[in-house]
């Protein structure tokens, strides 16, 4: 529940305060006034068991004259709103506090920002504290601490109400999945081209705020990007001719994803990394069509992902999920998608460790038909597809490849391609924000492994090209019934012949699949670590 601003006089504080029977710890929905938008938004759930027919209403920041202002005491087991106004009689900057004793659970704003979030249980007192308004806001809560991930130089300006003369401060900013990672800090600044780029480190991390010394122009590429529709297939193409000119395969010495050194600066301007997320120089989507990133998940140039250790495979996952949940408040975003190539084979650049996160104005065809078919099915027959084939393969156990108590890994009944694994979580989630503790903590042990098994498919010294590719709902319709899974395959089908897409698969969709999925499942059992 969010208490809203009103018109303050000259020399008073106003707040407002509000006792609600949900909350976030401090976080609220800004309404249409910021895109990054915290609190509940989009989906709830109950342990694992998602919530529907229940209705999001956000309360404007610029109004309050709509709400329904309670006396104190608060009805008792409802949400209230409540408001008093006080004047300072100090001259010149001061400390203040509002004392909530007695008040329960809810958020105090002062003059529009939000001061903080309390917890006082009836007869415990709580006080909230007001600094100098030279100074930061500290949002004071009883209680042992809470650690965020938000770092000390992510800032952004309060909305611009109307207040009493003085100083003015910024609040601390932070993206609206970061309290789900609150041992990772994230540190975002720009490049020389106006880029934004993002540093994910576990724990305090270093500072990782270095310029950009490159002379770098601003791009155009958002004058060369547009998306198309095919009117007969009702598709969407990119069409980004500008791409024509980006980076092709440079020597290890000029790898732009290696970090900076001096004399030679690189896409990353620190010169160490634990995880880093950027802006594509050259992307497909840009400005009012999307956005793509580029996530590098190690300095190491000559490492991959299947050799991180599981602490490094969860700072990328963290990454992954935050990314994902901020992207997925921007306007116009449609669907997330997070996915890594690796191997000259799939046609990768860049040698160096990396995945990409595009950020897509449509809904992509494979999720537009996975969502038409889930939709019929619950019309036939009142269950979830994505439930059944899960619970159909775990029964049938052949084709199983994997499994824990978290997640399931399993070649699928039609696979595609010579070695396909698909990865669910057990319990089913939209997207990677709304994964629980146990399968996030689970994931980087059981991902490891799959990548590692897929490297001893061979028996050649190289790794094993691949494609691993994140499904996750839309940010609209749908998102009740669609279940996030991953997607790794590789296009190798023997040791020294590679799958080629060709006249069928190419031409009209069909695909021929030369490995049965369950020789390829018992495979993929064969090479599991001792």
């Amino acid at each position: 529940m969010l208490p809203t601003k009103g018109s303050t006089c000259r020399s008073a504080r106003r707040a407002w305060c509000s006792s609600s029977s949900c909350g976030r710890r401090g976080g609220v929905n800004y309404g249409p006034l910021l895109g990054d938008r915290k609190g509940i938004w989009r989906g709830v759930r109950h342990g694992y068991q998602q919530l529907f027919e229940w209705e999001i209403r956000p309360l404007p920041l610029t109004d309050p004259t709509g709400l329904d202002f309670a006396p104190h005491p608060a009805q008792a087991g409802r949400p209230a709103f409540h408001r008093f106004t006080h004047e300072l009689t100090t001259h010149g900057p001061a400390d203040a506090f509002v004392d909530m004793s007695g008040w329960g659970t809810g958020l105090v704003w002062v003059n529009g920002f939000l001061l903080g979030h309390y917890d006082t249980p009836r007869g415990r007192s709580g006080r909230s504290a007001r600094p100098d308004p030279s100074g930061t806001p500290r949002p004071a809560t009883p209680g042992p601490p809470r650690t965020r991930s938000s770092c000390s130089n992510w800032s952004a300006p309060a909305p611009n109400f109307p207040r009493a003369t003085g100083p003015t401060w910024a609040a601390p900013r932070s993206s609206p999945w970061s309290e789900r990672i609150p041992h990772v800090k994230r540190t975002s600044t720009r490049l020389a081209d106006g880029r934004e780029i993002l540093y994910y480190d576990t724990g305090d991390g270093a500072p990782r705020a270095f310029p950009d010394t490159r002379p770098l122009a601003a791009s155009a590429a958002a004058t060369r990007s547009e998306v198309r529709r095919d009117r007969l297939l009702g598709d969407h193409v990119v069409i980004a001719s500008h791409r024509q000119g980006r980076t092709y395969h440079p020597p290890a010495d000029a790898c732009p994803l290696c970090p900076s050194t001096e004399g030679r600066a690189s896409e990353i301007p620190a010169p160490h990394y634990e995880v880093a997320v950027f802006e594509n120089r050259f992307p497909s989507l840009v400005g009012d069509t999307g956005r793509c990133e580029v996530i590098c998940f190690t300095p190491d140039h000559l490492t991959s992902f299947a050799e991180l250790d599981e602490e490094r495979a969860a700072l990328v996952l963290a990454a992954w999920s935050d990314r994902t949940a901020e992207l997925s408040a921007r306007g116009g975003i449609r669907q997330v998608y997070c996915f890594e190539n690796r191997g000259a084979e799939i046609g990768v650049t860049l040698a160096h460790p990396h995945g990409q996160i595009y950020a897509l104005p449509f809904v992509t065809p494979r999720t537009t038909r996975m969502l038409a078919t889930v939709a019929d099915h619950r019309a036939r027959t009142g269950g979830n597809l994505f439930d059944e084939v899960l619970a159909a393969e775990r029964a049938e156990g052949t084709r199983v490849v994997l499994e824990t108590e978290q997640w399931t890994a399993f070649v699928p009944y039609a696979a595609r391609w010579p070695y396909e694994v698909h990865l669910y979580p057990r319990h089913r989630v939209p997207d990677l924000p709304a994964l629980g503790d146990a399968a996030r903590a689970e994931f980087p042990r059981v991902y490891l492994e799959l990548l590692r098994r897929f490297d001893r498919l061979f028996d050649r010294p190289e790794p094993t090209p691949y494609i691993s590719a994140w499904h996750q709902a839309p940010t609209g319709e749908g998102r009740e019934d669609f279940a996030l899974h991953l997607e790794l395959f590789t296009v190798r089908r023997t040791a020294d012949k590679l799958k080629y897409l060709a006249g069928t698969e190419s031409g009209m969709e069909a695909y021929m699949n030369d490995v049965r999925p369950e020789d390829a499942a018992a495979r993929l059992r064969e090479v599991a670590s001792a």
